[in-house]
């Protein structure tokens, strides 16, 4: 399971890493921080950074041998409050992760990112990609973020 070990930014307002990474990089420059994974990181985020912690399974057998849920409400939730943040003045920048900053993190990303901007998924995701080589949401993941776009456009 190869790890990025980079805070990757994706653009001004919004970067991407892995929860490893996360857990011991200086996060002061965010001003909020979400956890898309069945481990959150409360411990390591300071009490002046907006903190979220979604408990999304990457799919049915991660959610039944870890807990959490693959389904599309937690998905929208976690995109919810990412797109809140974009659009957000009192937030200048935005951390997401996963446990590798390769599947659920990046499509939220993706889902916040194709409504803010007025994108499609595949243009988020190639932006993504871009910078984040291990950028490779599964087919629940991607579902999900190109219904999020779809049903806000």
């Amino acid at each position: 399971m190869q790890c990025s070990t980079v805070v990757n930014k994706i653009t001004d307002d919004v970067w991407l890493s892995d929860i490893d990474t996360v857990r011991f990089a200086d996060k002061s420059q965010f001003d909020q921080i979400l956890t898309v994974c069945q481990d959150c990181i409360y411990d390591n985020v300071s009490s002046d950074t907006e903190y979220h912690c979604f408990n999304i399974a990457d799919d049915e057998e991660s959610a039944e041998n870890w807990g959490g849920s693959f389904r599309y409400p937690l998905f929208e939730e976690a995109a919810l409050t990412l797109l809140r943040g974009l659009r957000d003045d009192s937030i200048s920048a935005s951390l997401i992760h996963c446990h590798r900053g390769a599947n659920r993190s990046v499509a939220v990303c993706a889902a916040s990112m194709g409504c803010y901007y007025g994108k499609t998924y595949e243009q988020c995701y190639d932006m993504i990609k871009s910078v984040r080589d291990v950028a490779n949401p599964n087919d629940i993941m991607e579902g999900h973020a190109k219904r999020f776009i779809t049903e806000r456009q």
